[in-house]
């Protein structure tokens, strides 16, 4: 028997991870059989008879569907039922005469059906509360309806191996319609689920302890699931009784929870590819769509739509207070493919799971005001992921991977944008992945942001080794402010080309930028275009080495900036191409240290070769006087787009010369020392090549016992997942994707009935056996990384809280790092912590270095935002210098500042503000005036840090923004 804690109640731990497994847990093969304590042969001579039994009934109705459709038992009986059984009693239904279709029928208590195969065509059954029908041996219904008429029953289950068909019938006020045990067989075509709690189930959103189910043969198509009205009052022994639960208020308990909820299972597969018509399932007016728990099956051909309630700020359980999900995974391995999913709010969302996501259109809805919670995809600690030809349209993030160590392909999703949900959108989000190099790869994608007040193509927040290749991406409409094509904050050792970020004419203004690297090291940009924003390519931060190579700029204010003091490194004949004109300037360095800036960011070109590899105006004067570019001919050497091979990120030569380096800013020149050397020490140990070069080995050594080397190793060792069997359980994970489609290519042959469907479905037998024991073997891959990771974030917590370090720049990290172990290891964060947090992304980048990347991280996970780099906590502001400076709320509909928010908040509107409100993340109201007037300022410095939101109601309508309150 299991663990009685497989599915423990949740707590803060339990719910950060998603309901895990306890660690000494082990799976094995048993576990898929359930309670069935039977012998191996007793089992296969059982499962004879069945396949012999089911072979019988498939051969007597296959392809036999009745036209005649019958409707509700309720109102067409007119009260004349024929009783069956008794209120908690039980009935076989051998011992009954047989159901007529002349009749109605009213069953009481449990039915049971054993013994030979039994057949029901056009019935009209009434069922009586908690009343159950029990199929132990076969049974087919054939254009059937059974309701409990406004009352709840507990629905159809099977038992020891029972086959189910149901063909054109109607199933309504159940608990849930179909529950399939061990050993089952299941046919399901063209029927409706109407007001069940759960359409079709193997296992239980609601039990602690569940039992794994391999199902011998599935066909689920054409089928509807739906919510009509409400859900009958729960019976008495329903965990619900007396009523539905009205907590949370944004979660309408009494509608439909899932089409279909497996927990535990192999062998269910949903649609079929290249389903169309009628043949489509469809799921709408429900709370979710299909959740599945540590379980394999294909989802195909499945339309999800018109979700209803909305998604709650926190719950306190994270299965039964689900809401808004379209499909929700918990380490399966899934195919999902050709599904539609409109009008809700999470499109597909997984943690820890295995998942081909293929030409899939997610339309996610548009809350008002705007909601944070909203997802087309979202993966956290993707097993193997593939995400690929999908269409995405709205949502607060529309593809986001979280807690990534293995490989990963985004590629020819087109993802578009209308609407602004508030806080900072983004496309595709990719966070906190460590990666081997080439298989963290987001390539040829779509991004179309109209309307897009603060929205990002691409946010890459702490990631090593990604490859982000030949996207585009565009900015139309809106003209906002802080929006980016591609933004790198914490990005390292990785590879931005080939891609194409375009912007209209209004994103010239403050605020918006085409590329954006900010705090990152060693990474190669290469062979990218950008055009008309306000800066086409932008360094924030140190940003130590950064390989400029092959980049065309396009018109826009400037085309090239960097922000002081910054160290890009020597660009030697690298073929940047100036091919615009620029508002301002071409290329231009902002900030105190200019000149220091230039000279440890030169660019050598040959402009004989090619006049615009000069820009055509270079700024501040300080700079335009030969010591940023720098011309000198060397005829044939220029770096060209296609760079088929990239040269390396980092090579022993440069690194000697960056540690002998002695740096000489005006401004955060200690930082500056540091942080190289610290980005030094991580890219050895990225790659340990560099340990043979004897000047690294020995800064290496030198560091590794200091508070630099201490943060930085820990830093890495955060990003990893340990105990991973990479060989062994990706080849597991390779044969349980195959094993999987043979079964569904076995379904597709059962379905046309061959006459060798016993060996079709002996031999669908031996492959859902060997795929459960792959799936049991995975698992167990999974329990053993969860154990390691565990006891290592523990070990590094120990060691990091009696850490002494040095500066502020080590004390920051310290503390990011300790968010981030609090974050890993489950333990929930509170008001005083959030606060924290948002005070370590405000920072100064270079006083804050790579604790800001970092912070953003956990930040983007827990208060669903995103920060954004700023310089308004340093000690000088550059852009402010530039007597070209225009508001960066210019355009706007209405603006807040400052924001972060202590005590004063200003609130600016184009339009007399009739209206406005202050509310937090869940709607409740904190503040409500009428000003009457554009210009409003009002105190926060009495309620508590956190993320709030601000209504303003003008002629025009209304417009939504959120601010941070920061203590």
């Amino acid at each position: 028997m299991k663990n009685s804690n497989f599915f423990p109640k949740s707590s803060s731990a339990i719910y950060a991870r998603n309901v895990l497994p306890p660690s000494n847990y082990k799976y094995s093969k048993n576990d898929f059989y359930g309670s069935h304590e039977v012998n191996s042969n007793l089992k296969n001579a059982y499962k004879s008879i069945v396949l012999i039994l089911s072979l019988l009934l498939i051969s007597f109705i296959q392809d036999k569907l009745l036209s005649q459709t019958i409707t509700s038992s309720c109102s067409t009986c007119g009260g004349n039922y024929q009783t069956i059984g008794t209120t908690n009693g039980t009935t076989d239904y051998r011992t009954l005469t047989g159901f007529s279709s002349a009749r109605c029928y009213f069953v009481k208590g449990t039915l049971v059906i054993t013994g030979s195969p039994v057949v029901w065509a056009n019935l009209k059954l009434k069922m009586e509360e908690k009343a159950q029908i029990i199929v132990q041996s076969t049974l087919s219904m054939n254009n059937c309806y059974l309701s409990g008429c406004t009352d709840l029953w507990q629905g159809i289950s099977t038992s020891g191996g029972g086959y189910l068909f149901v063909y054109g019938s109607v199933i309504e006020d159940a608990n849930i319609g179909i529950s399939l045990a061990d050993l089952a067989g299941f046919v399901c075509l063209h029927t409706k689920f109407i007001n069940n709690y759960i359409g079709i189930a193997s296992g239980s959103p609601f039990l602690s302890d569940q039992f794994d189910h391999q199902i011998q043969r599935c066909q689920i198509w054409g089928c509807q699931f739906y919510t009509e009205t409400t859900l009958p009052d729960p019976y008495v022994g329903h965990p619900y009784y007396p009523s539905w639960p009205t907590t949370y208020p944004e979660i309408p308990y009494n509608q439909g929870y899932a089409a279909v909820f497996l927990s535990g299972t192999g062998g269910i597969n949903i649609g079929y590819k290249g389903a169309d018509s009628g043949d489509r399932n469809k799921v709408h007016d429900m709370r979710n769509g299909i959740v599945m728990r540590n379980s394999v099956g294909d989802i195909y051909g499945t339309d999800f739509y018109n979700f209803k309630g909305k998604i709650p700020a926190s719950v306190a359980n994270p299965i039964l207070d689900l809401n808004q999900h379209a499909i929700d995974m918990y380490r399966c391995a899934t195919l999902i493919k050709e599904n539609t999913m409109d009008s809700l709010m999470v499109g597909i969302y997984a943690r820890e799971s295995n998942n081909t996501i293929d030409e899939n259109e997610i339309e996610i809805s548009r809350p008002t005001p705007g909601s944070g919670f909203t997802r087309g995809i979202q993966e956290f600690g993707p097993q193997k992921l593939s995400i690929t030809n999908n269409q995405v349209n709205e949502g607060f993030r529309g593809i986001s991977i979280e807690d990534v160590t293995t490989d990963f392909l985004v590629k020819d999703n087109d993802l578009d944008r209308n609407f602004y949900f508030g806080g900072i959108n983004m496309g595709i989000f990719v966070r906190n992945a460590k990666l081997d190099p080439g298989t963290g790869i987001i390539e040829g994608n779509t991004i179309d942001m109209a309307d897009a007040t603060v929205a990002n193509g691409i946010h890459l927040a702490t990631v090593n080794r990604i490859t982000v290749d030949g996207n585009t991406l565009l900015h139309a409409g809106g003209g906002g402010h802080q929006s980016r094509g591609i933004i790198c904050s914490g990005t390292y050792n990785s590879y931005i080309a080939k891609n194409t970020s375009n912007a209209t004419m209004d994103y010239r203004t403050v605020g918006n930028r085409g590329i954006e690297f900010f705090n990152s090291a060693f990474d190669i940009e290469s062979c990218n275009q950008a055009e008309n924003y306000y800066m086409n390519f932008d360094f924030e931060g140190p940003c130590s080495n950064i390989q400029f190579v092959a980049n065309t700029i396009n018109d826009g204010t400037y085309g090239l900036a960097l922000t002081t003091p910054c160290m890009l490194g020597t660009q030697k004949h690298n073929g940047n191409i100036w091919d615009g004109t620029f508002d301002i300037n071409a290329a231009y360095i902002f900030g105190s240290s200019e000149v220091q800036t230039a000279l440890f960011s030169q660019f050598i070109v040959d402009q004989s070769e090619n006049s615009l590899f000069m820009p055509s105006s270079i700024g501040p004067p300080t700079v335009d006087l030969g010591n940023w570019f720098i011309n000198e001919s060397t005829p044939g050497y220029t770096l060209t787009c296609p760079i088929v091979t990239p040269s390396p990120i980092a090579d022993p030569d440069t690194l000697q010369k960056l540690i002998r380096t002695e740096l000489a800013f005006d401004d955060y020149n200690d930082e500056m020392t540091w942080n190289l050397k610290a980005d030094i020490f991580h890219v050895m140990i990225s790659d340990p090549s560099l340990h043979s070069n004897t000047v690294l080995d020995s800064f290496y050594d030198a560091e590794d016992g200091n508070a630099l080397g201490k943060l930085i190793f820990w830093e890495d060792e955060l990003m990893s997942r340990f105990g991973v069997q990479k060989t062994d359980k990706n080849l597991t994970q390779d044969t349980i994707n195959y094993l999987s489609a043979d079964i569904v290519y076995i379904d597709s042959i059962l379905a046309l009935s061959p006459s060798d469907s016993a060996t079709w479905l002996a031999l669908r037998d031996m492959k859902a056996d060997s795929l459960l024991d792959e799936y049991a073997e995975w698992l167990d891959f999974l329990n053993d990384e969860f154990d390691a990771s565990q006891d290592e974030y523990a070990d590094i917590l120990l060691s990091l809280k009696f850490l002494t370090t040095t500066n502020d720049l080590e004390a920051n990290l310290k503390d990011a790092l300790l968010f981030k172990i609090q974050y890993l290891t489950g333990v929930s964060f509170d008001d005083v912590d959030s606060a924290a947090i948002v005070d370590l992304t405000d920072l100064c980048p270079w006083e804050g270095g790579r604790a800001i990347p970092e912070a953003e991280s956990i930040y983007a996970t827990i208060n669903n935002n995103m920060s954004m780099p700023s310089l308004d906590n340093c000690t000088f502001s550059p852009y402010l210098l530039f007597p070209h400076f225009v508001s960066p709320y210019e355009g706007e509909d209405f603006s807040v500042f400052p924001n972060p928010v202590k005590d004063v908040v200003e609130v600016h509107s184009n339009d007399v503000m009739e209206e406005l409100k202050l509310t937090d993340l869940n709607m409740k109201s904190i503040y409500n005036y009428k000003p009457s007037k554009k210009i409003f300022i009002f105190n926060v410095n009495e309620i508590p840090a956190g993320v709030y939101l601000i209504t303003i109601k003008t002629t025009t309508g209304y417009s939504t923004k959120q601010i941070i309150v920061s203590k």
